[in-house]
């Protein structure tokens, strides 16, 4: 990822992905804070994103924490 002033240049298809990854992350804890009234999308919510492709199950809370964990060992960063 290459930064000039503000912009951002994701470059690489693995940058792509791990930036739709963290996007469906963040859209997930707003669909929580917003008690699900709220969504990133109109189409599907990132909370059936996030049980569609990584096979979790639970309420949001659940998979949020579970999808953190993932993410976590993936990336190698602390999510907050």
């Amino acid at each position: 990822m290459s930064t000039t002033n503000n912009d951002i240049a994701l470059d690489t298809p693995e940058k792509i992905c791990g930036y739709r990854e963290l996007m469906i992350y963040s859209g997930l804890k707003f669909e929580i804070k917003t008690n699900g009234k709220m969504r990133l999308t109109r189409n599907i919510s990132c909370y059936a994103l996030a049980k569609r492709e990584y096979g979790l199950k639970g309420n949001r809370v659940k998979v949020l924490a579970a999808l953190k964990e993932i993410l976590e060992a993936k990336y190698g960063i602390a999510l907050t």
